[in-house]
């Protein structure tokens, strides 16, 4: 279920550059990035069966800035940097996602700079799909679209404990 971002959310964000590109394909109609401090930053919607976009923000520090997605294809995991999502939440975050994809959206998946966080979660959707059979493939995959993604430890552990592999 999509979320309102949080009101504790910072209203002036500081946030650095980040030497990746702001948005990579990990797969068709799915894409992996940083924050988009406006609509022009997001990835093309006219991909998808639909021609609309649904947007999985995992951060918790970061206002929303996209006005030209509908509410209900916007969601909101609360996550801050270097932090990894609950079970409960990447599990929901991923079956999410799936419904969008598997509906024709393209489907953005973003933290700050979609290294980590936002990773945890496209990790996670890679697997679900049945696109990698494990967390070293699914890493293996988003690296090869997104070089600069380093999962830490707790977002490792968080990867592998998500849905056992597959969506349900």
């Amino acid at each position: 279920p999509s979320r309102s971002p949080s009101p504790s959310r910072s209203p002036s964000p500081s946030r650095s550059p980040s030497p990746s590109p702001s948005r990579s394909r990990s797969l068709a109609r799915q894409y992996l990035g940083g924050w988009p401090a406006d609509d022009r930053l997001l990835p093309p919607a006219g991909e998808g069966k639909l021609g609309k976009l649904a947007v999985c923000d995992v951060t918790a520090e970061l206002p929303k800035r996209v006005k030209s997605v509908d509410e209900d294809a916007y969601l909101v995991v609360p996550v801050w940097d270097s932090h990894a999502p609950s079970t409960a939440e990447m599990n929901a975050a991923v079956r999410w996602s799936v419904g969008k994809l598997e509906a024709g959206y393209v489907l953005y998946v973003h933290c700050a700079h979609g290294h980590g966080r936002s990773a945890v979660i496209a990790g996670g959707i890679l697997r679900a799909l049945g696109r990698a059979s494990d967390v070293g493939a699914a890493v293996d995959l988003m690296r090869a679209a997104r070089p600069l993604v380093k999962l830490n430890s707790r977002q490792l552990a968080a990867l592998k404990s998500s849905l056992s592999g597959r969506a349900s």
